[in-house]
């Protein structure tokens, strides 16, 4: 685990480097620009959305269900190729019905709520995909709710460029839909690692718990979330990423220590669920961040 806290300390220190190259172009045009790009907010920026109704359809649609039947889209930032970020919050409560499936095995990345926005005469808003919630959010906060528990999911929808004034002036109601997927890796490792090692449990009192992991792993997966809008941020010159800088640095040496103190007690499913993490630092960083 080592390795690990050398990559994120050179990462970030990679990060500020490039901070320092944006934020001191002497160019005052650019700076200008960079200005205006931070502070940019539209003149319509929040809206409110009427659920078309609370049901979410498809897979997971016996499962959960919306506990308000309407919620309120706000203007996020620009991301760093100046698309405008929209953000919608949703509170969603789970129901009496019994999960058939343990949570576990289904594939964070391809299960998920898809959030469809129609205008005022109920047609889909042109050009606008689907948004999707899934990963950590929908699969352990979730679909890991007790009967009558809500929780809340966040959509990011990217809709308009730089500068664009009135994006959602057009926007009036919202469904939902879901759809699960089953992580077949998972569940054949999770057998091959059972019929290897039938007795490991019962030899063995250093495996970490299900719940200390699944803590380690929200940790983990939170940190690396804050990170790619740290790095964001870092890249449009924003000047509260230098500040930040010592605390980000704190956390990564911590989880480092964290981690290492699990090193060589994982099962097979928590190894599955760290990689589908690290993989979304990845995937980000190969996407620019």
């Amino acid at each position: 685990m080592n390795k690990k806290r050398l990559i994120y300390i050179g990462i970030a220190f990679a990060v500020i480097g490039l901070y320092y190259l944006t934020s001191s172009d002497p160019n005052a045009e650019r700076e200008a620009a960079e200005e205006a790009k931070r502070t940019f907010k539209p003149k319509t920026s929040t809206k409110k959305l009427q659920a078309k109704s609370k049901t979410i359809k498809g897979e997971l649609g016996d499962y959960l269900v919306l506990k308000n039947s309407t919620t309120e889209v706000n203007f996020k930032e620009l991301d760093f190729i100046d698309n405008q970020v929209w953000e919608v919050k949703l509170n969603v409560l789970r129901t009496d019905k019994p999960l058939p499936y343990d949570p576990a095995e289904l594939h964070s990345n391809y299960s998920s709520l898809g959030m469809t926005i129609f205008n005022k005469a109920g047609q889909p808003i042109s050009g606008l995909n689907t948004a999707k919630c899934s990963g950590h959010q929908l699969i352990e906060a979730i679909l890991s709710l007790k009967s009558g528990e809500d929780g809340w999911v966040t959509f990011d929808i990217y809709k308009g460029e730089k500068f664009d004034e009135g994006v959602i002036d057009d926007w009036s109601s919202f469904e939902v839909n879901s759809e699960i997927k089953f992580d077949q890796d998972v569940q054949k490792t999770s057998t091959t690692f059972d019929d290897d090692n039938s007795d490991y449990d019962n030899k063995s009192n250093a495996s970490m718990s299900d719940d200390n992991f699944n803590q380690m792993m929200d940790d983990y997966e939170d940190y690396i979330d804050e990170y790619i809008k740290f790095y964001k941020k870092a890249m449009n010159g924003d000047l509260t990423a230098l500040s930040n800088y010592p605390k980000m640095l704190e956390k990564a040496e911590a989880m480092d220590k964290s981690m290492s103190a699990a090193q060589g007690d994982m099962t097979a499913k928590q190894v599955a669920r760290f990689l589908k993490i690290q993989l979304k630092l990845t995937n980000a960083a190969l996407s620019g961040m």
